[in-house]
C-alpha cells in the first residue's frame, strides 16, 4: 500500500491547512501563511470572495 504524503506549505516545511487561490494562481499554505479567513473554515468547506477562492 502506498501512503500519500501530507502536503507541506509552499513557504515553509510545515503541514498545510488549505489552498487560497486567485485566478489561476494558488498555493498550499500553513497556518502562518493562511491569513485569518482560511483557518476559520471547517474541514472541506469552501469560500468564494470576489476573485479569491479558499478551500
Amino acid at each position: 500500500m502506498i501512503m500519500a504524503e501530507k502536503p507541506l506549505c509552499a513557504g515553509y516545511e510545515k503541514d498545510a491547512i488549505g489552498v487560497p487561490s486567485i485566478g489561476r494562481c494558488s498555493a498550499i499554505v500553513c497556518e502562518d501563511h493562511a491569513g485569518s479567513l482560511l483557518p476559520a473554515l471547517r474541514r472541506r468547506e469552501k469560500y468564494l470572495s470576489g476573485e479569491w477562492y479558499f478551500e
